[in-house]
């Protein structure tokens, strides 16, 4: 059997690449969900809940129709302008990183 770089194993990242890793809070984090691995996901409506706002808020936010906040947390194919607006309307900035099979992690600008 042909070994491709989607089966491969991912090393783990060097020292130095975590080095590079900024450093977290914790005492201001919160968190989300415990024991989250590659495969489990986060729905958007669970981050919306978390946050404490509505779906009438997230709407207000993005001047979009409630209806319209309701499809796209059920969507599994999202733009990322949309995704953008969704996590500024819950006070977040979003972010995109690609992950290599090295392990290293290169945040791309959007």
């Amino acid at each position: 059997m042909r070994s491709t770089a989607y089966s491969r194993v991912p090393k783990r990242p060097s020292k130095k690449s975590l080095a590079e890793i900024p450093e977290l809070d914790l005492m201001k984090a919160t968190f989300l969900g415990r024991g989250l691995r590659r495969n489990r996901r986060l729905p958007l409506r669970a981050l919306r809940q978390r946050t404490g706002k509505t779906q009438a808020d997230v709407a207000r936010a993005t001047q979009m129709a409630q209806s319209e906040i309701s499809r796209i947390e059920q969507r599994d194919d999202i733009l990322l302008s949309t995704l953008r607006l969704y996590a500024r309307a819950l006070g977040a900035d979003l972010e995109l990183v690609a992950v290599f099979p090295t392990g290293h992690r290169v945040r791309l600008e959007i």
